[in-house]
């Protein structure tokens, strides 16, 4: 969470936001940024050995393909 903390608070405050390549990075980032914590949420606390399956993951990355401009 610091590491997408440390991209994304900078950019929204010095980048240009009217770019639509500033904000497609800005979702892909927040978005695998969140698959990513929810995997290791299910590792750490939850106990669960595999975390997130790979094929949920890959469900994840298909949804934000899908709905790209």
């Amino acid at each position: 969470m610091i590491i997408l903390a440390a991209i994304v608070i900078p950019t929204l405050l010095w980048a240009d936001l009217t770019n639509r390549f500033v904000l497609y990075m800005l979702l892909v980032t927040v978005w695998l940024g969140a698959i990513g914590f929810m995997d290791d949420y299910l590792k750490a606390i939850k106990h669960q050995k595999k975390g997130l399956v790979g094929r949920k993951k890959l469900v994840g990355q298909i949804v934000l393909v899908l709905f790209w401009d």
